[in-house]
């Protein structure tokens, strides 16, 4: 019992520390865009669309639960597009393309995995302290 209340404490945890870091990595920035024939008619104001690209490990609640929490910040964030990749091996999905230079914005991946990424990140010093959005 303990151990299911543990697991829904730290999921629900993820969550708010996702949301936070997606809060953080998109305070997105508008743009006024106004041409001489439309300079007067209220639609001047454009947002430049971001996309916010989140790998996150696929556990026991599946990978809806992710799906849901990225709707939900499109949702709420104008211009802000989620790129979602959600597997339960995510580190092997994610790792080529990080070979090449092409890094999620956010990760969501716990330690003690076989692949050890987050452990390798951490002895990197790959990772961006997100204190100040929590």
């Amino acid at each position: 019992m303990k151990k299911k209340l543990f697991t829904k404490v730290i999921t629900i945890g993820a969550i708010a520390a996702l949301s936070a870091s997606l809060l953080a990595g998109c305070g997105g920035k508008e743009s006024n865009s106004t041409s001489g024939d439309n300079a007067n008619n209220g639609d001047t104001k454009k947002t430049e669309e971001q996309v916010l690209k989140v790998a996150a490990f696929e556990g026991g609640y599946g990978s809806e639960l992710w799906t849901e929490v990225a709707k939900a910040f499109e949702e709420t964030h104008d211009g802000v597009k989620v790129e979602l990749q959600v597997d339960k091996k995510i580190e092997d999905v994610i790792t080529p393309a990080m070979k090449a230079g092409d890094y999620p914005d956010v990760i969501h991946c716990a330690t003690g995995r076989d692949a050890g990424l987050t452990e390798t990140i951490t002895k990197e010093k790959g990772l961006t302290c997100l204190d100040d959005v929590l």
